[in-house]
């Protein structure tokens, strides 16, 4: 009863919650609504764009990440029409608007699921990278390439500090193996000055 006082939820939104079908609601339940503004008019509004199906628990995540009807619908209007509640709870969280989907297929990449899209926002790749990895001479890279160069953080800085130490002509892949390794332009100096060639 303490944390339903501190939080302002009374019986009116117990009753309005029982009123949309949600009958046994543990206090825990409750609560995680009540916290979080899940009501009957963002209920009716996530319904509206076709979510019918949720449960107490899927509504009150929604709200959690401010997962708003509009941008569902801005979403399925990119071409992911059929999306699952785990897609859209992903794109929420991890901010994949209509704008950062249209910049992904900028770059390229104009079939990409929305999970793999999903994944290069989890991971920050930007158009940016793609450019500048260009710049570098690494033309061509496919989506797994990009998310290993974003993950490994295989970014031009990286790569001129390689050339610097005389690694002008090595591969993605060992970029990325360097990389992975920790294996920076100090310790290649550092192992010549001994007197081996790499």
């Amino acid at each position: 009863l303490i944390a339903f006082a501190i939080h302002d939820i009374d019986p009116t939104q117990i009753r309005e919650l029982r009123g949309l079908g949600f009958r046994d609601l543990s206090k825990d339940e409750i609560l995680a609504a009540g916290i979080h503004d899940v009501d009957a008019s963002y209920f009716k509004e996530l319904q509206t764009v076709g979510l019918k199906d949720l449960s107490i628990q899927d509504i009150t995540e929604f709200a959690i990440h401010d997962i708003r009807p509009q941008q569902i619908v801005a979403i399925r209007d990119m071409g992911f029409s059929d999306l699952s509640k785990e897609e859209i709870l992903a794109a929420g969280i991890h901010d994949v608007s209509p704008r950062y989907i249209q910049q992904v297929r900028q770059m390229g990449f104009t079939d990409l699921s929305l999970e793999e899209v999903v994944e290069f926002a989890i991971h920050d790749v930007a158009p940016q990278l793609l450019v500048d990895l260009r710049e570098m001479g690494f033309e061509n890279l496919s989506r797994e390439q990009l998310l290993q160069a974003a993950i490994h953080d295989v970014n031009p800085r990286f790569l001129r500090e390689l050339q610097a130490q005389g690694l002008t002509d090595i591969s993605f892949s060992e970029a990325v193996e360097f990389s992975i390794h920790d294996i920076d332009p100090t310790q290649i100096r550092e192992l010549r000055d001994l007197g081996y060639q790499l």
